[in-house]
C-alpha cells in the first residue's frame, strides 16, 4: 500500500454515475452531460492510514503486539481510545491514551486519540478507509464479524482487517488483567512495562 500514489500525483476517475451516486466522500467532481469525471490527489487516495480502534481498559501486551504489526503494515496507524456502552470504566478515555501513548512512544508512524462517537465516523473524519483489529480465537469471530458487517454498512468504502494474535497472547484480554491486578497478582509480561506501574496502581483493588 505505501507508494499507491505520490502526494503530489493526481487520478482522473470517469463515470457515469453522478458525484452522489459514485458514494466517494473525496474529490472534486464535474458533470459534463451524462458523464462524471472526478479528480483526486494524494491526501483523497489516502489508503495507507489505518484505525486501530478498541476501549483498551486497560492495554495489554496483546493489544500492542498488533498496533505494531499494523505500523510494519500501514504508513500511519491512529489508535482510536473509545468507551463501551456495555461496561462501567472508571478509567477516562483520556487517561487511557496518554497511557497507550507512552507504550507506543517508539512506533513513530503511530498517533493516540480519543473516540467520540460512531467509528465510522472517526475513519471518514481522518481520510481512513482500513479499520485492524485483533483476533485471538474462534469465539472472537462472531461478534467482530458482526461490527465489520454493521461499519461496512455504514461506509461503504471502509474495509476490515483482522490480524491474528500470537499463540502468547491468545488468551490474553484487558478483564483477565483487570481481575489478576485486583488481586495483587503479577501482571508484568501482561502489559507493557512502560505502563506496568501505572496499571498496579490503577486497577489494584478495583474487583474486591
Amino acid at each position: 500500500m505505501p507508494g499507491f500514489l505520490h502526494p503530489a500525483g493526481r487520478v482522473v476517475l470517469e463515470s457515469g454515475a453522478s458525484r452522489h451516486d459514485a458514494g466517494s466522500g473525496a474529490g472534486e467532481s464535474y458533470r459534463y452531460g451524462g458523464t462524471t469525471v472526478t479528480i483526486y490527489d494524494g491526501s483523497d487516495l489516502n489508503t495507507d492510514v489505518a484505525i486501530c480502534p478498541g476501549s483498551f481498559d486497560p492495554l495489554t501486551s496483546g493489544h500492542l503486539e498488533i498496533i505494531r504489526r499494523a505500523a510494519s503494515i500501514f504508513g500511519h496507524v491512529v489508535v482510536a481510545v473509545g468507551g463501551n456502552i456495555q461496561k462501567r470504566q472508571p478509567v477516562s478515555k483520556e487517561e487511557r491514551a496518554r497511557m497507550i501513548e507512552r507504550a507506543t512512544k517508539g512506533l513513530e508512524n503511530v498517533s493516540v486519540e480519543v473516540m467520540d462517537g460512531l467509528l465510522v465516523d472517526f475513519a471518514r473524519e481522518h481520510g481512513a478507509r482500513v479499520i485492524v483489529k485483533g483476533l485471538r480465537a474462534v469465539s472472537d469471530f462472531e461478534s467482530e464479524f458482526v461490527q465489520a458487517q454493521v461499519n461496512r454498512k455504514l461506509y461503504p468504502e471502509l474495509e476490515t482487517i483482522f490480524i491474528m494474535a500470537s499463540s502468547e497472547h491468545s488468551f490474553l484480554s484487558s478483564s483477565v488483567v483487570r481481575e489478576v491486578a485486583s488481586y495483587g497478582g503479577d501482571i508484568k509480561g501482561l502489559v507493557p512495562d512502560e505502563i506496568l506501574d501505572t496499571v498496579r496502581e490503577i486497577y489494584s483493588g478495583a474487583g474486591k
